[in-house]
């Protein structure tokens, strides 16, 4: 052939071609519109802190060639292939389940201790993170975000596949919580931002301040200052919000006796030399809601060097805040009484924990009523370092009033102090009962001191130990034992009864513990210095007590003696309870106020009778006197003395007098016989007349009449 025939072979090689997608979207890389796609790990609801969140990537090779690939976090980098190793090898071991549980879950604590130990509060871990993309083969990359820090993350994760340049995806995740946590009730991650509630039980009105130590532990890795501050609920309030205006910084670093630190602040950024509209601090963004980011938060926060740092179109540094104003919603009124933390700014370290007292100032009464104080403490917290609070680009966090506060509730009953008297009889007065004669002995009739005592119990019905003294006035005393006079306690088992004390003021200090019973015993000291206030009954002096003379209708008389047995309290409350002491005297009582013998016969001894009674409950010890007329005993009475009973015994309480009349000469007689006690008897006048004559017709047979 002298042309030969010519086929013409014509191709254009197809480089490697990736595209990225997610499961859920039909979205991918290669798109017409070229819309980019990107990693949201909060899209739905923010993450929680200590909470995992997985997402997954697509990536599809639409070419037959086959290629590696690699994919990794630009900036929050969490890979740790040691620690999966060693998860797996535990894993297969033979354990019982609930041993296998625990290891498991201390294996998986510490793999996501190594993940996060770079430092910046999150990161992002990426299984697999490399391997070969087969032809038109779709390969799923598992990413899992892990976090022990609140903010707002933005990162790119890196995709290189064969020779193709990298592509970066988008990822950003908005994180919310609290990594501080109380010791005492541990972690809690459903509800990170809600501690304890401090129960300080219930305590007498006005009694002394209790506190409690609370330990708080910091999970972050950055140091993170909290400010506390501390509001009472109230009933009937009808607020809804609350307007807060905050001058310079809401929450300003303080020293430790609470005054702000200044020496850290630059003059030249918070007021500007030249002031002009280009410099004015705008409106936007000065307004924000509780635990809600304000728009411009971050946004021109880059503290200024000197003049060396400054741009030279623009000569001054971005004017900070000069008033912060927030809403938030309003629950009780900030108030350090009765509730109190101190100290009000703490620093708990990175990964370390730091202890804050939390006391309790019983409020005082006013009236008879318990009262129930209802408080909570909000702890803002605030980042020192302006590495932890802003990363460009990469992350930033909410603070002070932008972020959600940690909350302590706090409970307490406040009582007034007072416990339950119950007497052995249905009264509300401890009686006593005494006679005049127990302050003499019968037979030498020397004086003496008796005490009659009562006793009566003391109940504590409150839910807390009450502290109290017990004091009364002569002639009362209270009576415990001398080595029980400090502090005595009452057991469940063994009620203390007092003993014996000695009379007077002296104040006696107890403790009485809830739902306990003490008994108290109390006595009445009956002596013949009593009696003087027979003489001045309605007067009450530092000498004397106070006493009232009582008299019934049939004559029998009674000194009454009341005063008050005083319980007064830690808070300085006083109860009292009512005693009362009837001391009953003798009342002498002559069946006849006169005897008259008319006339006798000169030298004959006429004889008269007259009772003698006692109308009193006390015994009397009496003597009757008669004046002598001239030095000549005309008159006679026997017997002169003797011995009265009360009245609770009539046969003995009454006695025969006799009168006798001895005429010695022929004339009128006249005397009087004064009847007379020891114990404050009214003294009885008996007026006896007679006369005398020689007139034998006046002789009588019989000398007695």
């Amino acid at each position: 052939m002298e042309s030969p025939l010519l086929l013409g072979f014509f191709s254009k090689a197809k480089p490697l071609r990736v595209s990225y997608s997610l499961p859920s979207d039909c979205v991918n890389s290669r798109d017409a519109d070229h819309q980019t796609i990107t990693l949201d790990f909060s899209e739905h609801e923010p993450v929680v802190i200590g909470k995992s969140i997985k997402r997954q990537l697509l990536i599809t090779n639409d070419t037959a060639i086959t290629a590696p690939f690699t994919v990794e976090a630009e900036y929050f980098t969490g890979c740790c292939p040691s620690q999966l190793d060693e998860n797996s090898e535990r894993s297969g071991a033979p354990l019982h389940s609930v041993q296998a549980k625990k290891i498991q879950q201390k294996a998986y604590d510490e793999f996501v201790n190594c993940l996060l130990s770079n430092g910046r509060g999150a990161a992002f871990f990426v299984e697999p993170n490399s391997g070969m993309l087969g032809p038109f083969e779709t390969q799923a990359i598992n990413i899992t975000a892990l976090t022990n820090m609140w903010g707002n993350y933005q990162d790119k994760l890196i995709c290189k596949v064969g020779d193709l340049d990298p592509t970066p995806i988008p990822i950003q995740m908005s994180v919310r919580g609290c990594p501080i946590y109380f010791q005492m009730i541990g972690p809690q991650p459903d509800n990170q931002n809600q501690g304890p509630i401090i129960r300080f039980g219930s305590h007498v009105s006005g009694g002394d301040t209790v506190s409690r130590s609370l330990r708080l532990i910091n999970t972050s890795p950055y140091d993170i200052r909290m400010d506390w501050m501390t509001y009472n609920l109230e009933v009937g309030d009808s607020k809804l919000i609350d307007l807060l205006v905050a001058c310079g910084e809401p929450f300003p670093l303080k020293d430790a006796d609470g005054n702000e630190v200044l020496g850290g602040l630059d003059s030249s950024v918070m007021f500007p030399r030249t002031w002009d509209d280009s410099h004015t601090p705008s409106r936007k963004g000065t307004s924000s809601t509780f635990m809600t980011k304000s728009d411009d938060f971050g946004e021109n926060e880059e503290e200024c060097d000197g003049e060396e740092g400054r741009s030279p179109s623009r000569s001054l540094a971005p004017v900070k805040k000069l008033f912060s104003v927030f809403l938030k919603p309003h629950e009780g009124n900030i108030s350090d009484y009765p509730y109190c933390i101190t100290p009000q700014q703490t620093v708990v370290p990175a990964g370390g924990t730091s202890t804050i007292h939390v006391s309790f100032t019983p409020l005082i009464l006013s009236c008879s009523t318990s009262q129930k104080c209802l408080g909570y403490a909000l702890s803002f917290m605030n980042l020192d370092s302006k590495l932890a609070s802003l990363t460009p680009g990469k992350v930033e966090r909410a603070q002070g009033y932008e972020l959600e506060p940690l909350r302590l509730d706090m409970q307490a009953n406040v009582k007034p102090a007072v416990l339950t008297v119950q007497m052995a009889e249905d009264t509300d007065v401890l009686e006593f009962t005494a006679a005049a004669s127990d302050t003499l002995d019968g037979a030498s009739q020397t004086q003496k001191e008796s005490r009659i005592t009562r006793t009566f119990q003391l109940k504590n019905n409150t839910d807390m130990a009450l502290s109290f003294r017990l004091s009364t006035h002569p002639p009362f005393s209270v009576l415990l034992p001398r080595q029980s006079l400090k502090l005595i306690s009452s057991s469940p088992s063994h009620r203390h009864t007092t003993g014996i004390s000695g009379p007077g003021d002296e104040q006696i200090s107890l403790l009485l513990q809830p739902k306990q019973i003490m008994q108290v015993k109390v006595a009445f000291h009956n002596s013949s210095s009593l009696l003087t206030c027979l003489n001045e009954p309605c007067e009450e002096s530092d000498a004397l007590p106070s006493a009232t003379l009582l008299c019934n209708d049939a004559g029998e008389r009674t000194l009454q003696f009341r005063q008050s047995l005083t319980i007064q309290y830690s808070n300085n409350s006083v109860q009292t309870v009512s005693l009362c002491a009837n001391l009953a005297l003798p009342t002498l009582h002559l069946s006849s106020s006169t005897v008259d013998f008319g006339t006798c016969f000169v030298g004959q001894t006429t004889v008269k009778e007259v009772y003698l009674y006692n109308r009193g409950g006390s015994f009397s010890y009496w003597t009757a006197l008669t004046d002598a007329e001239g030095g000549i005993e005309v008159f006679r009475v026997s017997p002169d003395s003797g011995v009265l009973k009360a009245l609770v015994d009539p046969p003995s309480c009454k006695q025969l007098l006799q009168i006798s009349f001895t005429a010695s000469d022929h004339k009128e007689f006249q005397t009087i016989i004064t009847v007379q006690g020891l114990l404050g008897e009214i003294p009885l006048v008996l007026k006896v007349n007679g006369k005398g004559s020689f007139d034998e017709s006046f002789v009588s047979s019989k000398s007695d009449t």
